[in-house]
């Protein structure tokens, strides 16, 4: 209890800094692990190096067998056949002897044998001195005839001697010798095994059947400062059974590659002591400002604030989530206004009907004023003059507000349906200002119509009203004087015209309710106003709203959808 007492009781700094210190010494627990990892990973890139020099050797040897295949089949029914046939037609060995070293340049190959069906050679391109013998060998190769090329020992000539070298061979039917075939090949050598070397990076050798070496090739490895690791072999068919190719990397690179790392981790973890702090609070702040500025704007929403809006810059998705709770708020707020909205159109009527009786109310001061002057003109008052004076003052004030009340009332009740006809927003912001051509004193009336507006199908009568609405309670604002913006824009939803004064503003309690009938904030006024500026907007399918003006104020925007490109209307 005491530890936690003395935890609970520290500073929030000093805990998050523990926190971030305990946080930061994980890392450090793990290196071991991660090294582990490290080196688990490097075997599994070493063994899939090794795999894919395996493949790349594999597939050398399947296209050297297909070009061997290629090239023998050609030599079985090209010329070679036909030289062979007209050798032993005309008896003339010795000519063939002669162009057996073209014949086989010629074939692109490096051991090129016709043998006839008891295996007596009857061409040898790399030994022609054999021309005669038998080739046991070639004629089991020929009756087993394999899918594909095998390795096989064969004799060559080098400088005048005859040796035995290995090569890939393949044998191909002559069709014009029945029984006679051709066996064609590859030297598979030093050369073979250092192209091999050099396309895998490594040594490649030829394991011959007891398992020494028979050829290597170290000088294509890169220098040794690690151990050379371990192998892959190839199994190739041969004719006593299977030769082995034996591919061998080095690991050098892997080795130093791991000591980078190593070192690189310690200093990374190093450096992610020092920066941590300052990364994760940059990140924190940047992933969560807008987390907290969205549960900020639910808690305004919850409360009714529909008008609230996320302005926050947020990265990917949390700029996707900002975007679409905005769209949603913003979608919630028309709803809601237009339910409002057509709540408020069908209780108008009834509202006005109830008003009605209501004004009766003002006829109590007016009728005890009446009975005030009757009794005090009986009684011969000393001070009649002055209750007179008082009595017929309220009389006349009460009447004065009772027919004004009534009178915008039953023009609210009466209120015709608009008569659409097509207009453009620059006459309409004009013919607004036309009627405040004089204005009061202290008062400039400025006019600003965006050029290219749509048109827009409205009662002219009507958006006059309720623009000369807006100014006029845009001059009530000012009563010392002030500018005044009239003003046509495109607007998303279509055009929007404003009246912006730069008075006293309105708070924002008031600019929630200003538009419901009955709200008002001026001694004098009856609260109906900016209620028709509302009922119009709603009958042209618009809406109407307020801001606060930048530098102080307040702005009414009427949104007016607008019309279609086939029905824009020119400007006046």
């Amino acid at each position: 209890m005491r530890e936690r007492s003395r935890w609970a009781n520290m500073r929030l700094q000093t805990r998050l800094a523990l926190a971030f210190a305990a946080v930061a010494a994980v890392p450090l627990l793990t290196v071991p692990l991660v090294l582990r990892s490290v080196n688990g990973s490097f075997d599994r890139a070493y063994a899939r190096e090794l795999d894919g020099a395996a493949k790349v050797v594999e597939a050398e040897l399947d296209r050297l067998g297909a070009e061997v295949e290629s090239r023998t089949r050609a030599q079985a029914g090209g010329r070679l056949a036909d030289e062979v046939a007209r050798s032993l037609t005309d008896g003339d060995t010795a000519s063939l002897v002669a162009e057996s070293r073209g014949l086989l340049a010629d074939s692109g190959l490096d051991v090129l044998e016709v043998i006839d069906r008891d295996g007596t050679i009857l061409f040898s391109g790399q030994v022609p001195a054999r021309l005669g013998d038998e080739d046991a060998a070639a004629l089991a190769l020929a009756r087993s005839n394999p899918s594909k090329a095998v390795l096989e020992t064969v004799e060559v000539e080098r400088g005048g001697e005859i040796g035995q070298a290995l090569a890939l061979v393949r044998v191909a039917p002559v069709a014009r010798r029945p029984g006679a075939f051709v066996l064609g090949g590859m030297l598979v050598g030093s050369a073979e095994l250092e192209r091999l070397s050099s396309l895998v990076r490594g040594e490649v050798t030829l394991l011959p059947d007891e398992g020494a070496r028979e050829t290597r090739r170290r000088r294509v490895l890169p220098p040794v400062l690690g151990r050379v690791r371990a192998l892959r072999r190839i199994e190739v068919p041969a004719e006593t059974g299977e030769r082995t190719f034996e591919i061998r990397l080095s690991d050098s690179t892997l080795v130093e590659s791991k000591k980078h790392i190593a070192w690189g981790a310690l200093v990374a973890f190093a450096l992610a002591l020092a920066v941590g702090g300052v990364l994760a609070a940059t990140l924190a702040r940047r992933t969560v400002s807008p987390v907290e500025a969205l549960l900020a704007a639910t808690q305004e929403l919850a409360k009714g604030d529909l008008s609230h809006r996320v302005e926050v810059r947020a990265p990917a998705e949390l700029g996707q989530l900002v975007a679409a709770f905005n769209e949603m708020t913003e979608k919630l707020a028309r709803a809601q206004d237009r339910l409002a909205q057509a709540e408020r159109t069908a209780a108008w009527e009834q509202i006005a009907r109830a008003l009605a009786h209501e004004i009766k109310n003002p006829l109590t001061p007016i009728a005890m004023a009446v009975e005030t002057l009757q009794r005090t003109h009986d009684r011969q008052h000393p001070e009649f003059d002055r209750f007179f004076r008082e009595g017929t003052q309220t009389v006349l004030e009460e009447v004065a507000r009772l027919k004004r009340l009534a009178s915008e009332f039953s023009e609210l009740a009466r209120w015709p349906k608009p008569v659409l006809s097509p207009a453009t927003p620059a006459e309409l912001i004009r013919s607004a200002a036309a009627l405040y051509s004089s204005p009061p004193g202290g008062v400039a009336l400025e006019p600003e119509i965006e050029p290219d507006l749509p048109g827009v199908r409205v009662d002219r009568d009507q958006v006059q009203r309720a623009l000369v609405n807006l100014v006029k309670n845009a001059i009530e604002a000012m009563p010392d004087g002030g500018r005044i913006e009239l003003r046509a824009r495109r607007a998303q939803e279509g055009v929007a015209l404003e009246v912006a004064d730069h008075g006293r503003g309105l708070p924002l309690a008031s600019r929630q309710k200003v538009f419901e009938p009955y709200y008002t904030t001026k001694v004098e006024g009856t609260g109906l106003g900016l209620a028709i500026v509302q009922r119009i907007a709603t009958e042209h399918e618009g809406r109407v709203e307020v801001e606060e003006t930048a530098g102080g104020g307040a702005t009414f925007r009427l949104w007016l959808p607008a019309l279609a490109e086939t029905g824009t209307v020119a400007a006046a």
